[in-house]
């Protein structure tokens, strides 16, 4: 049978256009865009379904960093974002923490509609603890640490030494229960407010040691920085706050240092310490009997900062008068030095400093019947 050209045109032409059409590759719709979605929308009512207003809201999304909506929710939030899964806190002063999760479904091309969540958090109001956490007061001074004892004295007048808690960094923590509103005193003593004396051109001065006292309730921390005080007195008020937990006021503290190194008076003042015991006894007594011996008795003098050394002399009573012996800087100290018989019998045991032509008195005993040892 003969075939017509024409025939045989169109079928070849329809082969073509049918391979054409399967060759063609299915378009793919072009992904969702999330911007200006709706991934949640957020209901915030307290126990009564009232709603709640000033609610700090944030949220993460797949386990990411959280985020925070940029301003305080008023009882309906929106979160933005698309497909994924959401975990949301809620948080309000006075009332407990409001935790959710959602998963939000991925919105499908070609109509890309939001598949928006609507969940609602209700908070509890918080309840304060039987045992409220107590006030930390940390204190670091330059050396001695050890020394430091913290006083506090409650709104009832009760006063307590604070025990100290002694960690890897020393002795330097104490805690201080806030069961009473009203008015706290904290007394730091013992801080070290000065090194030891060094002479420079004949004039004795010292090195002011810095001090600082942390106190820490929550997320307040309010710390003291200063020099040169061996005490202070802190002075702050309790109140309850929303759940009726006591609520320190750190921010209202106030502080007085004790000396006050910006009144400009003359520090430290003038102190006469014996080294060494002192024993006081019966001249009938067995250690009495001896001949005496002529003894050093080493004293450590504290003067101003300022002060020349050539004005720092002790003086001391012996043989019916007067004795003077002057005074140096050794190991740090100011150091004067008496010479004494050894038991000292028959005549009274007195001991001053004289500084800048002024007489301080350290230790006088006017009697002349006593026994008096230098063990």
């Amino acid at each position: 049978m003969k075939v017509s050209p024409y025939v045989s045109l169109l079928v070849f032409l329809l082969g073509g256009w049918l391979a054409a059409c399967a060759a063609a590759p299915t378009p793919t719709p072009a992904p969702c865009d999330d911007a200006g979605q709706t991934a949640v929308t957020l209901t915030l009512l307290d126990k009564n379904n009232a709603a709640l207003d000033r609610v700090q809201v944030s949220y993460r999304v797949n386990d990411g960093a959280w985020q925070d909506l940029p301003e305080r929710v008023n009882g309906r939030a929106r979160i933005p974002g698309g497909g994924g899964g959401y975990e949301i806190r809620a948080e309000k002063p006075g009332y407990q923490t409001g935790e959710t999760a959602v998963i939000v479904p991925a919105a499908i091309p070609p109509t890309c509609a939001a598949a928006t969540q609507s969940v609602t958090l209700q908070l509890a109001l918080a309840v304060c603890p039987i045992t409220p956490e107590p006030l930390t007061i940390q204190v670091q001074s330059a050396v001695g640490e050890e020394e430091v004892v913290v006083t506090a004295v409650t709104p009832t007048n009760y006063r307590q030494t604070l025990a100290c808690e002694a960690d890897a960094n020393g002795c330097q923590t104490f805690r201080l229960p806030l069961d009473t509103s009203g008015s706290y005193r904290l007394i730091v003593e013992g801080l070290s407010a000065y090194s030891g004396p060094v002479v420079t051109d004949g004039v004795i001065s010292y090195d002011w040691l810095p001090y600082e006292v942390d106190l820490r309730y929550g997320a307040q921390l309010r710390s003291l920085t200063g020099d040169g005080a061996n005490r202070l007195d802190l002075d702050f008020t309790v109140a309850p706050d929303e759940v009726g937990c006591p609520l320190p006021d750190l921010r209202g503290l106030t502080a007085v240092a004790s000396p006050d190194l910006s009144t400009g008076e003359p520090y430290p003042s003038v102190t006469v310490d014996q080294q060494g015991p002192l024993i006081i006894t019966d001249p009938l007594a067995d250690e009495c009997q001896g001949e005496p011996v002529v003894t050093p008795v080493d004293f450590v003098v504290t003067v101003p900062d300022g002060t020349r050394l050539a004005d720092v002399a002790l003086v001391y009573w012996l043989d019916g008068g007067w004795q003077t012996e002057v005074c140096q800087v050794t190991n740090g100290r100011l150091l004067c030095t008496a010479q004494f018989p050894n038991p000292l019998l028959g005549q009274p045991y007195a001991v001053k400093a004289v500084v800048n032509g002024e007489e301080y008195i350290s230790t006088q005993l006017s009697f002349d019947t006593l026994c008096i040892l230098f063990p």
